[in-house]
């Protein structure tokens, strides 16, 4: 299970923690959704006001990175096939960051993919 927890820190910045799964498997999924849909809301905002982009892209780096570190996880309940998915989708997301100008749109459209399929689970 992954459990990233998006909340604001003391700075401006938002800070991303990858907490132990210690919720059950619906309040987990939900709170996966609620990571995503924060990423996908500043990714949105940073679309119409390019002072929020750096901010917006840090935050997804971090929320992807969560993933990253929770599907390398040997003791994750997810099938290796689908955590070998999400790694190939990660590399992808995190690849399109690091470009000059990472495409919105496309970073906004795989998060809400993975939210669809976060709510397919619960």
């Amino acid at each position: 299970m992954i459990t990233a927890t998006l909340a604001p820190a003391a700075s401006p910045a938002l800070s991303l923690s990858l907490a132990a799964a210690t919720l059950p498997v619906q309040q987990g999924r939900a709170a996966e959704a609620a990571a995503f849909q924060k990423a996908v809301v500043a990714l949105e905002a940073a679309q119409a006001d390019r002072a929020q982009r750096a901010e917006a892209l840090r935050l997804n780096r971090r929320l992807w990175q969560a993933v990253m570190v929770a599907i390398a996880d040997p003791d994750s309940d997810l099938p290796p096939a689908l955590c070998q998915g999400l790694a190939t989708l990660a590399v992808a997301v995190l690849r399109e960051q690091d470009r000059h100008s990472p495409d919105l749109g496309f970073l906004i459209a795989i998060n809400r993919q993975i939210m669809a399929g976060l709510a397919a689970w619960h």
